[in-house]
This record gives structure tokens, C-alpha cells and sequence, in this order.
């Protein structure tokens, strides 16, 4: 089987655990797949990038298509690896709910660019997180600063900011220093690896669709059922591009991701509302000019679910 090239660009460094499963386990080669693969943090160059035919796929991207959909971009998400984020609030001083944020200085990044585009999913996360915990967030002082992925914790032994909000594995390096933390609640969420590309694209290379597809499934059923191999991978291939110090943080990591993977790849209602949710923020209007559905073209998933790949891959695992 000759392989197949494809260029894809991924988002976010938490990305990086089950894409080094996937490369060191051998799933690419296993799909006859020969991916480059090169991160582009901006959601716009990302798309751009997309839209101009320099990458193939984006994973990523979780808000902004749907704007690009209604401006009549065929752009598509064909698969979903995680549906919910289980993030971690920290502060100098113990918190028992986000509702005592009220009357305090909340560490965050922008949601938004200069131009007016998403800056931070996980900004938009905190406002979801706020807003279903009853939290006046006009009681709350944000103080924007932080990369794309969130605010950094020294600001709170600075003593700029009070509290702030960070996924696994930082909640333990942050209890590490001293800092408080109080985990928060599932909440439904597209994020993650999502793959999305044009449907144009996809229409003329089908099979290198679900070759990823099933290289990602592969990959998320290795994750979840070999942990040793997996943790081992994760310290020799990921952990000093992480900056993940030693074997009981790269131990945190693996508990919090295979807590949340998708075995089917398939998205959940909740997680797609609370997504467009924060599209309509960005974009007020748009549920008026688009469907969410639109965007989710599953028929790849649907035929490999039908063909039995993910019952297969079940029957292996537990073999």
C-alpha cells in the first residue's frame, strides 16, 4: 500500500499526547497514511491555511467555522475525539464555587483578537463555566492576559489576579507552588482534535478521510487500554515538549485525557451547542443564518461504525 501524503495543522498543545500515540505507536503507517504535521496557533492563519489549499486538515477549530460557513466557506468537521472539558479552578486563597469569584480579579486571555476573531476557546469555556454556575461576571475584574491557551499561574504569586482557570496537568503543578485548586464541573464541549477540512476536498479524497479517522480511533483505543506503553511514550516522546517535569505529572495527564477521549469520534448534542453557543457570541446573528448540524458531515464515521472497525477494535481490546 503505497502512502498517502496529507499535511495537517493542529492547534493546540493538548494535542500533542494523543498525536505522539499516533506517531510512535505506528498508526499513521498502519492507515498507509505519511502526514506532515506542523502546529499553527492562530484559529484565522489556520483556516486560512486551510482555505487556500497549504494543509489538508485542521485539527482544531472548534468555533470559527461555523462564522465560515455562513459566509459560504464548505468548510466541515468529520470526526470529534473529546466532548467535554473538566477544567480546574485556582486561586490564592481556597474556593468552594465559582460564584465566590464575585468581588475578585479573574486571571484570563482575550476572547477575542484586535480584528475581532476568536483569540481563546478556553476564554470562552470560563464564560460558559460562569454563566450555567449563576456567577454577575460584572462582579468580576478580568484581567486579560495569556496565550491563546490561558493565563499564566504566576500572575497569582504576583498578586495580579486572584484566581484563574487551567486544564490537567497545570492544576497539579499549580498546587506544586502553593495555589488552591477546586476542580469544576464536566461541561459539554467541542475540543480538542476535531477534524476539519473542506468539503470539497474530502468529496475528492474519501479514503484519506477515513484513514485518519481510523488512525485517530486506533490511536484513542491504544491510549485508553495500554496504559504503561502509553505513559512511556508520553515521557520519552512528549514530555519535555510539554513541560511536563516528571512521572507523576505525565501520570495526571494520562488520567485526565483518557477520561475524556471519544472511542466513536462521534460529537455529542450538548457539546456542539455549547460550541456554536460561543460562535453566536463572536458572531451575534448566526444562529439565524446557519444550522450547527451543517457543519457535521459523519457520513465517514457512519459507514465505519457500519462496517464494524470500532466493534472490531472493541473485540481486540478486550481479547
Amino acid at each position: 500500500m503505497t502512502p498517502i501524503p496529507v499535511k495537517i495543522a493542529f492547534r493546540a498543545s493538548s494535542q500533542i499526547p494523543l498525536l505522539t500515540v499516533l506517531q510512535e505507536a505506528g498508526f499513521w503507517a498502519q492507515e498507509g497514511l505519511a502526514p506532515e504535521i506542523g502546529q499553527i496557533k492562530d484559529t484565522t492563519e489556520a483556516e486560512e491555511a486551510l482555505i487556500r489549499g497549504k494543509v489538508d486538515f485542521v485539527f482544531g477549530n472548534h468555533i470559527s467555522p461555523y462564522i465560515r460557513r455562513a459566509e459560504g466557506v464548505p468548510i466541515a468537521y468529520f470526526g470529534q475525539t473529546v466532548n467535554y472539558v473538566s477544567d480546574v479552578l485556582v486561586s490564592r486563597v481556597p474556593l468552594q464555587s465559582l460564584t465566590e469569584l464575585e468581588g475578585k480579579r479573574l486571571a484570563a486571555p482575550p476572547l477575542l483578537t484586535p480584528a475581532g476573531g476568536l483569540h481563546s476557546h478556553p476564554r470562552g469555556n470560563l464564560l460558559i463555566y460562569l454563566e450555567k454556575a449563576g456567577v454577575n461576571t460584572e462582579k468580576i475584574t478580568f484581567v486579560e492576559e495569556g496565550s491563546f491557551e490561558g493565563a499564566d499561574p504566576q500572575i497569582l504569586r504576583d498578586g495580579r489576579a486572584d484566581a484563574l482557570v487551567v486544564s490537567p496537568p497545570r492544576d497539579l503543578l499549580c498546587r506544586r507552588r502553593g495555589l488552591h485548586t477546586l476542580p469544576l464541573p464536566r461541561l459539554p464541549m467541542v475540543v480538542a482534535i476535531t477534524l476539519t477540512g473542506l468539503l470539497p476536498h474530502a468529496a475528492a479524497n474519501p479514503e484519506t478521510v477515513r484513514r485518519i479517522l481510523r488512525a485517530l480511533a486506533r490511536g484513542i483505543h491504544f491510549f485508553l487500554t495500554r496504559e504503561r506503553e502509553t505513559l512511556g511514550l508520553l515521557e520519552k516522546h512528549a514530555a519535555e515538549r510539554l513541560r511536563l517535569t516528571d512521572g507523576e505529572v505525565v501520570q495526571h495527564l494520562y488520567q485526565h485525557a483518557s477520561a475524556v477521549l471519544e472511542k466513536t469520534l462521534l460529537p455529542y448534542p450538548e457539546s456542539i451547542a455549547n460550541a456554536f453557543r460561543l460562535a453566536c457570541l463572536i458572531s451575534p446573528g448566526l444562529e439565524e443564518k446557519i444550522n450547527p448540524l451543517s457543519l457535521w458531515d459523519l457520513h465517514y464515521l457512519h459507514e465505519l461504525h457500519d462496517t464494524g472497525f470500532f466493534r472490531e477494535l472493541e473485540r481486540v481490546a478486550t481479547a
